[in-house]
């Protein structure tokens, strides 16, 4: 077999060395001259309108260079499907406990904490709702101002398909030896091992942010569809990044008031998240998820009605998860309805797994029930029913497309091989139970 030099080796990583001795710089350890530290006010309120803010006092206050509202941020909006967020950069309005209301810059953390204070606000609360089933009710509280909590695709121009269907499911079921209806309920996940940071500096009318970030041209796409400006004044610099667990990966508001507080005041700014601010920074979305399944005694299955409802938090504007899960099984008789609605709560995106985490779950507790209820092994249900090279792709937006190839019957093999599932009591190869559970 031909040797490589890299392919197959153990290579050492090329910013090893740095971060084992403590020499890498991340974000919070750049130091620029002149530079000032951000603050950002946040809501006291779930739901509210900014009647009344009175800045004068922070202005005036020692060591502050900028103050901002949105009364000084430019009409575009951010947009970020990763992190579900779709508003402007600060608005008249606050949406969640913790919503950006004003931001700060001062020659240290302390004064622009200090002048934060002196901000006053008057806020007209308004009517709340912090549940899914809540929110869709005819006459909730309008978190999105849209009208409507609910997203779905049509008509709104969502991320992602919203209704989905194949065959005859209604025969299918009529065909089925045994059904199943489950309802399932996921629960927000928060990740991430540190808060993240920026820093802006302006040249001119070219701006630098320095931020430790996965997707930096991400962020530059955001920045400038918010601010007006073009992405070849653009420059993102990325120090030494650690462990994302999905909170590194987009684009969000405080990169936008750094730069425009640093535009104010004509010096660099860095805004440093504390761990209170970002226990309300981003989260996975809670789900309920129902299904009904019918399936033939030898594990076919006849048809599946999925109906699946996502918390977007108070800006997501994504109308499903992935509604191309569905396409698992292209041979069967498929209905398929997701939606999502906007509540109270802070926002919800795409942390490890992105949107397919709470479908693939539903999806194997499936496959697991209707396998106990037939008597069977899981495993053979997957292997009847999965999809395979040739099949259609019903979900993709583009046609004619087929699946190319796959290898799930082996990767199922060889799971039940390496976690010892024949030996708890099931044989892969047969449609017997034994005994045993995994």
């Amino acid at each position: 077999m031909e040797e490589f030099n890299v392919i197959g080796q153990s290579v050492k990583r090329v910013d090893a060395h740095a971060k084992v001795t403590g020499e890498a710089l991340f974000t919070t350890d750049v130091k620029l001259p002149r530079m000032l530290y951000a603050k950002i006010l946040r809501s006291p309120h779930a739901h509210a309108r900014i009647k009344k803010i009175d800045v004068k006092a922070a202005e005036d206050y020692s060591g502050v260079g900028a103050v901002l509202t949105y009364k000084d941020i430019p009409p575009g909006e951010i947009m970020c499907a990763i992190f579900n967020f779709k508003g402007r950069i600060l608005e008249d309005r606050v949406r969640f406990v913790g919503d950006e209301v004003a931001a700060v810059a001062a020659e240290t953390e302390r004064q622009a904490i200090e002048a934060l204070d002196l901000i006053n606000v008057k806020y007209d609360e308004l009517p709340t709702v912090f549940d899914i089933e809540g929110s869709i009710k005819p006459g909730a509280p309008d978190v999105s101002g849209r009208g409507t909590n609910i997203i779905s695709t049509p008509p709104d121009p969502g991320t992602f398909q919203s209704y989905q269907s194949w065959g005859n499911v209604e025969q299918g079921f009529a065909e089925a030896d045994a059904i199943i209806e489950r309802e399932l309920r996921t629960q927000s996940v928060y990740g991430g091992i540190f808060p993240p940071a920026c820093i802006a500096e302006w040249d001119g009318d070219e701006l630098t942010i320095t931020v430790s970030h996965q997707c930096p041209f991400e962020i530059r796409t955001a920045l400038c569809n918010a601010m007006g400006i073009s992405e070849n004044k653009v420059r993102i610099v990325v120090p030494p990044l650690s462990g994302s667990f999905g909170m590194m990966n987009s684009a969000h508001r405080f990169y936008e008031i750094a730069a425009l507080l640093a535009k104010k005041s004509g010096r660099p700014v860095i805004y440093k998240m504390t761990l209170e601010e970002f226990g309300i920074y981003k989260r996975r979305p809670l789900d309920i998820i129902r299904f009904k399944m019918g399936a033939k005694q030898d594990g076919t299955i006849t048809a599946l009605d999925f109906n699946q409802v996502q918390d977007n938090g108070a800006y997501g504007f994504k109308s499903t998860s992935y509604g191309t899960m569905h396409d698992i099984f292209p041979r069967t008789n498929v209905n398929y309805v997701g939606y999502a609605t906007n509540t109270n709560l802070f926002t919800s995106g795409c942390i490890r797994g992105v949107g397919d985490v709470p479908q693939a779950w539903a999806y194997s507790q499936a496959v697991d029930d209707m396998a106990e209820k037939l008597g069977i092994d899981p495993i053979t249900v997957w292997k009847k029913n999965h999809a395979r090279t040739g099949d259609p792709r019903r979900c993709d937006d583009r046609p004619n497309l087929t699946v190319s190839s796959e290898a799930f019957d082996q990767l199922l093999d060889r799971g039940a091989e390496a976690i010892g599932w024949r030996e708890a009591g099931w044989d892969a190869s047969s449609t017997t139970n034994t005994g045993g559970r995994a």
